[in-house]
């Protein structure tokens, strides 16, 4: 499907003005993913539902870009890369302007699904493109550029929706993506090649189930928490659903040579590890996304605004951590430089299991510089090796994978992080609640340095406040060490991955 490119032949601007327009379309893709978590409960009223109705606005998005993301290569056959990509950010911007107009809940969720359809391509085809464009020796280079977008993304996205819900309407965190869609279409119609167009062959059931299955799980992960989990009956039949969809989804893809999704890719070890490795390096990073704004907000009075600033410099952290995984790639072992990054984003993560509720900014962001640079000097490494062992012509299709493993990850690390936290404040509401009785000396000292008795009608809510301050802080810190081990659960397996060099050189003018 994909046409072999002679590198010499492009200048170094243009590269260069190449990967600002596919890492500008896939950011925009990857800050809708999170933008409108702080608007939902500016949302509610606007919309008419209730709060555990808006969380679909986020659902229907995940759900509906995961079925798509592992279609990438079957679309870019049809249609051609450049057309294909062309349509998807055209089609995002025009459900992006649909969803700040919407006036009902029915119709922001169908307005979501078909945004979410048509950005699922995106991210997928400009990774598989920064690939094939770029030189053998310069696709770490390539990785760090695109992967600059991807992981920014999430910490942007809660900044900048904090910013436009307190200080604008909430509709602009949607016609925020029309200038920067507008640019990157432009940009791409002057910019990329077009590729032939080929007949698929498409095995319409595996679509089907794997439709079921992916959707099922995501709509699992994304209300398994709201709903108790297994205690509801809801979720136990989107978990079945979900095997059965999957169990024949993988029998029929693995067993068709020519199928759209070819997860007999999966056979090259490095693409299998690197895809479960992202998928481990998701949930790490948007459990820490999604669960420390929640602790600045809800615990230490911090306004939405500023706790995005705060966030602010992980992001910078993540992309000089990528920067410098390409210059140590150079001279030392790949597997080497992703266990320096294990070991940042480890000790990161033990910081921030030692957070106390009277900590300034400083213990807030020195933490999260230090994982983010972790996280980026993983980030690249598995976004190279991933392909390094494969023919180029199987480059969207193993991206497809790839980013399904990122996509599913990020829903499981907001998933688990929650239920972790959640479980764990409650487990420790009861444990120390149950020592907070007339009898207790300490509990009669404690008041008795506010200059209060047990007697004094204050004294329940002043101790309840309490209680709840320290079982959602223990919360917190369970969740940050469940980061933390999953951190360290990356560094064996990465001496499971080939360790390729890239060496072939290749100038550009």
């Amino acid at each position: 499907m994909t046409t072999q490119l002679n590198h010499k032949q492009i200048s170094t601007g243009r590269l260069w003005l190449l990967s600002f327009t596919l890492v500008l379309a896939s950011f925009m893709v990857v800050v809708d993913m999170t933008i409108a978590n702080v608007a939902l409960p500016h949302m509610m009223g606007t919309l008419g539902a209730t709060s555990e109705q808006i969380t679909w606005v986020l659902t229907s998005y995940t759900i509906a870009e995961a079925i798509f993301i592992p279609l990438t290569a079957y679309f870019a056959s049809r249609l051609g890369e450049r057309t294909l990509l062309m349509v998807s950010v055209s089609g995002f911007v025009i459900f992006s302007i649909l969803c700040g107009q919407a006036d009902s809940l029915d119709s922001m969720i169908a307005y979501r699904i078909a945004q979410g359809m048509m950005g699922a391509s995106i991210i997928p085809l400009t990774q598989s493109l920064m690939v094939r464009y770029f030189p053998s020796d310069k696709k770490n280079l390539a990785m760090a550029i695109w992967g600059i977008g991807i992981m920014m993304g999430p910490v942007v996205g809660p900044t900048l929706g904090g910013y436009i819900t307190t200080y604008a309407d909430w509709r602009w965190i949607f016609y925020v993506n029309v200038p920067i869609g507008l640019l990157a279409l432009g940009l791409i119609w002057l910019l990329i090649e077009q590729t032939k167009r080929s007949i698929v062959k498409i095995d319409w059931i595996m679509i089907i189930f794997m439709a079921l299955g992916i959707g099922t799980l995501q709509a699992f992960l994304d209300q398994g928490n709201m709903h108790d989990w297994f205690e509801s009956t809801q979720i136990k039949i989107l978990f079945l659903l979900s095997i059965i969809g999957f169990a024949v989804f993988i029998y029929r893809a693995w067993n068709d040579d020519n199928s759209v999704v070819p997860l007999r890719l999966l056979k090259d070890r490095n693409l299998l590890l690197s895809s479960l490795l992202m998928a481990i390096l998701s949930i790490a990073l948007f459990g820490t996304v999604v669960i420390q704004p929640l602790m600045m907000e809800g615990l230490m009075g911090y306004p939405p605004d500023v706790a995005g600033l705060v966030m602010m410099p992980r992001g910078v952290a993540e992309a000089l951590g990528m920067m410098m995984a390409v210059v140590l790639t150079k001279y030392v072992n790949v597997r080497y430089v992703m266990l320096i990054g294990v070991t940042l984003s480890v000790t990161g993560s033990y910081m921030m299991t030692q957070l106390t509720l009277i900590v300034d900014q400083y213990a807030l962001i020195m933490p999260s510089i230090i994982q983010g640079a972790g996280i980026g000097m993983l980030f690249v490494p598995l976004s190279s090796l991933a392909y390094a062992t494969l023919a180029p012509e199987h480059a969207t299709n193993a991206a497809a994978i790839f980013n399904l493993s990122r996509t599913i990850g990020s829903s499981m690390g907001i998933s688990l992080a929650s239920t972790i936290y959640t479980r764990s404040s409650q487990t420790q509401w009861n444990v120390l609640g149950s020592n907070i009785t007339p009898y207790n000396p300490q509990v009669n000292e404690w008041l008795s340095s506010l200059n209060m008795t047990i007697e004094d009608p204050h004294a329940p809510q002043i101790l309840a406040n309490l209680l709840q301050q320290q079982s959602s802080m223990v919360g917190f810190l369970d969740t940050f060490y469940f980061i933390m081990w999953c951190f360290i659960v990356i560094a064996p397996v990465l001496f499971l991955i080939k360790s390729v060099k890239l060496d072939r050189k290749i100038e550009l003018k």
